[in-house]
This record gives structure tokens, C-alpha cells and sequence, in this order.
């Protein structure tokens, strides 16, 4: 069942929701270390970020495929709004370094090509929170074996078969080919703005 994150940003209030774990992952990126002026994770339609010369943040890509992956349009796209692409990651996640009206513009709910922005406290780690989808209902034993390959932060509803957590982008192909998971793909996310 989708979750309700809910923070205040200026006079709006700002509902993410997530097919999993948004408020879990925004507590831990806060707790890491964002800039206090800059929200744990930066909305489509949010204004209130910035002004920034440069932000260091992980770009969640918009995709309905679960095993999508950074695309080369993607990387023109990033290179077109001005900003840098440090790292494309196995999901659908871009690592960028953009300053603010880069980062609006990939994020335009109209014309922009992700959905929500993590900024990176700690740029040496190349960490991203995933979805793996089961072709059962996820067991311990299944956490225990994603933990080997340093998964972390799981969240379950009881019965699921949709495991949210955290790896290491270079665990991927590992947890992929993992008997029971019929597919991984970027944590999902969708984000509104009412006023």
C-alpha cells in the first residue's frame, strides 16, 4: 500500500507518495547531512528549494518499466539543462550536479524528465533505494540474502511481494539474478503540491 510522506515547504503542503519507503529514505538522507535549507527530497512541482550554485543529487527517473535504466536521451537531456552527470546507475537514477533552475527544469512537470531529486550528503557512496519484485511472497530468508550483498533499510508489508530497500548500485545484477526476484527497478515515486 502507498505510503504518505508529508512535509511542510512554505505555505504548501507536500504529499509524496511512494510505492514503499519515501519517509524512511528521507529521514536517513536528512540524518546524513542535507543542507538544512534544501528539503530531503525535491518535488516536480516544489519551488521552495534553492537558490543553489550547485547541488550534488540522485535524479529519479520517470519510468513505468521496472527494469528501466538511464537512457542516452536521459544524458542528453541532463547535458541540455546545463547541469552534469556523475554517475548513471543501473535503475533508472542519474547522479547529477546541477544549480537550482537546472534542477526545476529536469524536474518541470510538464516538460522535465524525472519525477523527484535526493540530494547527496555523502557523494563517495553510490547507494540507491530500489524496489525488487517478487515472484512469491517475500520471505526472511530473502532479506537475509539481500543483506549479504549489503541491502539495508528493507520495508515489507506483511504478504508482499515487493520489497523496498537500499544496495549498493554495483549489487544490482547480483540481486537481479537472485532466485525469486522477477525484477528490480528504482524506488518509485510520484509527488503533488496542493495549495
Amino acid at each position: 500500500m502507498a505510503r504518505l510522506h508529508r512535509t511542510l515547504i512554505g505555505n504548501r503542503l507536500l504529499f509524496a507518495t511512494t510505492y514503499g519507503a519515501t519517509a524512511h529514505v528521507a529521514r536517513a538522507q536528512a540524518r546524513a547531512g542535507s543542507p538544512a535549507d534544501t528539503p530531503a527530497i525535491l518535488c516536480s512541482l516544489d519551488r521552495s528549494f534553492g537558490p543553489h550554485a550547485r547541488l550534488t543529487v540522485d535524479l529519479r527517473l520517470r519510468s513505468g518499466e521496472p527494469n528501466r535504466s538511464p537512457s542516452a536521451a536521459d544524458s542528453a537531456a541532463v547535458e541540455r539543462a546545463g547541469a552534469r552527470i556523475l554517475h548513471a546507475f543501473s535503475v533508472a537514477v542519474l547522479r547529477i550536479e546541477a544549480d537550482t533552475a537546472q534542477l526545476r527544469r529536469l524536474l518541470s512537470s510538464r516538460t522535465g524528465i524525472a519525477d523527484v531529486a535526493y540530494p547527496v550528503a555523502d557523494t563517495t557512496r553510490l547507494d540507491v533505494r530500489l524496489q525488487a519484485f517478487f515472484t512469491r511472497p517475500v520471505t526472511a530468508s530473502d532479506t537475509t540474502t539481500l543483506a549479504r550483498f549489503g541491502a539495508s533499510g528493507f520495508l515489507l508489508a506483511p504478504g508482499a511481494r515487493v520489497l523496498s530497500f537500499t544496495a549498493a548500485d554495483t549489487a544490482t545484477a547480483h540481486i537481479t539474478a537472485l532466485a525469486g526476484i522477477n525484477a528490480l527497478r528504482a524506488q518509485a515515486m510520484v509527488c503533488v503540491i496542493l495549495n
